[in-house]
């Protein structure tokens, strides 16, 4: 690392030589200066490391193997980061061995540039509740790999709330935490905070406004970093849209002065026709400085290409996309067995390569990038997948399986792990008593436990 003087660039240096020695046994050691012998990786930005071609956008990083070193080098910290993520993708690590197959030089910046996903500490979850700080870190680390840039989080109004039985300490104290973790990374903190319609925060009355604000100035005061504060119009919150715009228009410079550069969101969730009506009109007609972007999230009563016609164009669009859900949600399963329905239910392990390469492309083009929605970690294929398609979306399916299986099977399993996870989504396609492929999965599966050491 010849210039150490930044935090994220040293952290992304750290990760890179803990995941490789997590993956080969092979401890590398960061130093300044180049050794006089044997290869080296040298990290950094534009600033410390030249000669490589970076593109000239943010998060941009080239890659570039020259004279026994692999440089890696981004537009900015970030993107040095993601660069790192990327040599964990393409290294070929074995007990004992790392190498690099021959690459031709990278020069890439990513398509989108919000790329989210949740990751709620709460009892609605079927994993987070239960995870240490330390869990969450790896956790985000996976997430890098792939060019995820984002980490949504939900701290409770209550600052000594504590609403799950394995919650190992309360959620605004983890929040915190977890506000500073996703920082030294230098990935952004986004908020996700609904307005209830409850007695203590109604903010349909003077009281209950005010009450609203309160406790909401102590929470962003409370966290030590937030770049994106997301209100929900519904789903959670009901507060009707007449009164929600204007509360938040009120928030916003109370956030701003713990955290200037934080942006608010606001997504029409439930919103009623006319309270879309109010929505967009005051977007068109009203001062609205204060307000950051709009979100798209299930339950909006309105197609894709309408909310972009009616939103000005100065707003961005982000995504709020279900990936984590089967049945009653946003993206169902199609033609999917009554059978399985009923018995996996509605949070299974459900890696769907095709159906979500095509949810992804479908609506890319009216918005400018995504925060999923997820509720643990059996939709972390479609996670990673999600971040790859926002960085390219022309990634290539096939070679994506195969850099996610090498990345947590290793080189040996990747091939039959590919071929295994898209097999897994053909096994939910139509009646159970005529997939034939069923069986089949099985028994790959069965013979890739036998083979991995982590089994």
């Amino acid at each position: 690392v010849p210039d150490r003087s930044n935090d994220v660039v040293l952290k992304a240096a750290e990760m890179l030589s803990e995941e490789l020695a997590e993956r080969s046994g092979i401890s590398l050691p960061i130093v300044d200066q180049l050794p006089e012998q044997g290869a080296a990786i040298r990290i950094g930005t534009v600033d410390s490391i030249d000669g490589v071609q970076v593109p000239d956008k943010p998060e941009a990083y080239g890659i570039l193997v020259k004279d026994k070193a692999v440089h890696l080098v981004g537009r900015d910290p970030r993107g040095a980061m993601f660069a790192a993520g990327r040599l964990i993708r393409l290294t070929e690590y074995r007990d004992g061995d790392l190498s690099l197959p021959t690459i031709d030089p990278i020069a890439t910046a990513p398509d989108v540039p919000y790329r989210a996903h949740q990751l709620a500490y709460r009892n609605t979850a079927n994993t987070y509740d239960a995870w240490t700080v330390e869990m969450y870190e790896q956790y985000i680390r996976d997430l890098i790999i792939f060019g995820s840039n984002g980490i949504e989080i939900i701290p409770n109004i209550d600052p000594v709330a504590k609403d799950g039985p394995v919650m190992t300490e309360p959620m605004r104290s983890m929040n915190k935490k977890l506000s500073a973790l996703i920082h030294s990374y230098g990935l952004d903190v986004w908020l996700w905070s609904a307005v209830m319609a409850d007695h203590d925060e109604d903010v349909t009355n003077p009281e209950g406004y005010q009450k609203a604000l309160e406790k909401r100035r102590a929470m962003v005061e409370d966290l030590p970093f937030i770049d994106h504060f997301f209100v929900p119009g519904g789903d959670d919150g009901e507060t009707p849209a007449e009164y929600l715009i204007p509360f938040l228009a009120d928030l916003a410079p109370i956030l701003k002065q713990f955290h200037p550069n934080a942006g608010v969101w606001v997504s029409n969730q439930t919103f009623t026709i006319e309270e879309n009506n109010y929505f967009f009109d005051y977007l068109e007609n009203e001062e609205t400085h204060w307000l950051t972007g709009v979100v798209y999230g299930p339950w909006t009563k309105m197609g894709w290409e309408e909310i972009r016609a009616r939103t000005p164009k100065r707003f961005p669009i982000r995504r709020y996309p279900d990936i984590t859900h089967t049945i009653r949600c946003q993206y169902p399963i199609k033609n999917w067995d009554p059978a399985f329905a009923n018995t996996v239910g509605r949070e299974p392990m459900m890696p769907l390569p095709k159906m979500h390469r095509h949810i992804y492309l479908r609506y890319k083009d009216v918005s400018d990038g995504f925060g999923t929605y997820s509720d643990g970690i059996h939709d972390d294929f479609n996670k990673q997948l999600w971040s790859a398609l926002g960085w390219d979306p022309g990634t290539d399916l096939d070679s994506f399986l195969l850099e996610y299986g090498k990345v947590w099977w290793g080189p040996d399993l990747a091939k039959d792990v590919a071929k295994g996870l898209s097999m897994l989504e053909e096994n939910w396609i139509g009646p159970i008593l005529e997939n034939k492929t069923i069986p089949q999965t099985l028994e790959l599966w069965e013979s890739i436990a036998e083979r991995s050491s982590d089994f």
